[in-house]
């Protein structure tokens, strides 16, 4: 039998692991189009202050430059002459007019009436002060420049004669415009204190009128019989707001104070009080008038009447009649030629208490006769 042959194993082949394939690198194109991002480019290095958001670098300062020097014959233009710079008086009057709205009462607007008064007195002192200041500066600058250009000044070029003459020109035209800006600046604070005293004077006018439809004043009238016949009329004496109501509903005028009728102040001594306050383009020397100045003063104002210690009665046909304060009561006087007489005939109060029962029978005031 033949031999079998041994088969001899096979040998073990290792498995080969497969090739790489080789990679082809291809560049991509950008896209083109808005879909196409753009690479910022790279700016080279620069300064600080090249970059837009930078701050200048401050500029060293420089060193003041000088004058040229002036020869010394030679003159600057005159500052003494001036226009001031005074306060604007809107101010005053824009801070009383404020007050008088703040408060709905007659003592606010009557407030506000003295201190726009008051302001207008002070601005007024003010621009008289320095429109004489003015004056004197003036005078003085060109009496100096005629006295340095006169015969014993000495010996002057021609040039040095030349500039004072132009000095003088130029102080007298200065002088002139700071004068002309003077009066401008009165008249336009004037316009303003007038505008605002129009208008204190209806609104006081419109809240009196007010007062006196909501509750009428009111008046208690006291007989004194002296003889057969003889008569004295006392009134009870009214508070300050009633006081101001009253000389609106027996006269239709309101007073240009709030406190007028107890105010028996007096800057002399050896004289009676003023009748009349120097308000309302009333002069100081016009402040004792008589009767019969008093009733044509009175007769000339349509709306305020300036009166100080007296409440006035108008009476349709007859004299004028006041009312004094006496103390506790107010005392009926009538005008008699150049005076006023307290004692009365029976006869007059009469009328003076039927013109009072006729105010209150149209409404005006209540009026109760009393026993006094």
């Amino acid at each position: 039998m033949a031999a079998t042959r041994k088969k001899k194993p096979a040998a073990k082949v290792k498995a080969r692991k497969p090739a790489r394939a080789a990679v082809r690198v291809v560049k991509k194109k950008p896209k083109k189009g808005a879909a196409a991002k753009a690479k910022p480019e790279r700016r080279p290095l620069t300064a600080v202050s090249s970059l837009p958001d930078a701050r200048p670098t401050p500029k060293r300062p420089q060193p003041p430059e000088h004058p040229a020097l002036v020869p010394i014959h030679h003159f600057k233009k005159p500052r003494l002459v001036e226009p001031p710079a005074l306060a604007d008086v809107r101010v005053q009057v824009n801070q009383a007019l404020a007050s008088m709205r703040a408060l709905e009462t007659l003592e606010a607007a009557y407030g506000a009436w003295r201190a726009v008064i008051a302001a207008k007195r002070d601005s007024d002192a003010e621009f008289d002060n320095e429109t004489r200041r003015l004056n004197e500066q003036g005078a003085l600058l060109l009496g100096a420049v005629r006295s340095a250009d006169g015969p014993g000044s000495g010996t002057q070029s021609l040039a040095q004669h030349s500039e004072l003459q132009k000095l003088h020109r130029d102080a007298k035209d200065a002088l002139q415009k700071a004068l002309a800006v003077l009066t401008t600046q009165q008249a336009t604070a004037t316009k303003v204190f007038d505008q605002a005293l129009i208008g204190i004077r209806q609104e006081t006018q419109r809240r009196i009128e007010l007062r006196c439809k909501l509750g009428r004043p009111s008046m208690k009238l006291m007989l004194r019989v002296l003889g057969a016949d003889s008569r004295i009329l006392h009134a009870e004496r009214p508070s300050a707001e009633q006081a101001v109501t009253l000389m609106f509903a027996l006269a239709g005028r309101i007073p240009s104070r709030f406190d007028y009728l107890f105010d028996d102040s007096s800057d002399d001594v050896m004289r009676e009080p003023p009748v009349v306050y120097a308000d309302e383009n009333v002069k100081p020397d016009q402040t004792h008038p008589n009767a019969s100045e008093l009733a044509r003063l009175l007769t000339d104002r349509k709306q305020v009447w300036p009166l100080k210690g007296s409440l006035p009665q108008v009476l349709p046909m007859g004299p004028l009649i006041r009312w004094r304060s006496r103390g506790p009561v107010l005392e009926a006087e009538i005008a008699d030629g150049a005076n006023f007489r307290n004692v009365l005939t029976a006869a007059e109060a009469e009328l003076i208490a039927g013109h009072l029962l006729s105010l209150k029978l149209s409404g005006a005031i209540n009026f109760e006769l009393v026993r006094g």
